[in-house]
């Protein structure tokens, strides 16, 4: 397997967010005696979410996903945008 670095993987994208400093300074304190970054912890934080099924958010996330489970929209997966 090669592993390029400065690349990223065809199967990942780069999300960039602005959060509250309380949220980040949560994350140093747990991911600092793990050794990663806070890129990867969020990354972790993501991966968690999907393997939970992708629960909703919030409740006017819950209320589209259950719209869209209605109209037979996939919950998850590729969509435009």
């Amino acid at each position: 397997m090669k592993t390029c670095v400065g690349k990223i993987a065809e199967s990942n994208a780069v999300i960039s967010s602005t959060v509250p400093k309380k949220i980040v300074e949560e994350i140093d304190h747990r991911r600092k005696p793990l050794n990663l970054t806070r890129s990867k912890y969020a990354a972790l934080m993501f991966a968690r979410w999907e393997a939970q099924g992708f629960p909703a958010v919030s409740e006017p996330d819950r209320l589209m996903q259950i719209a869209a489970k209605a109209e037979g929209t996939p919950k998850t997966g590729k969509r435009a945008g």
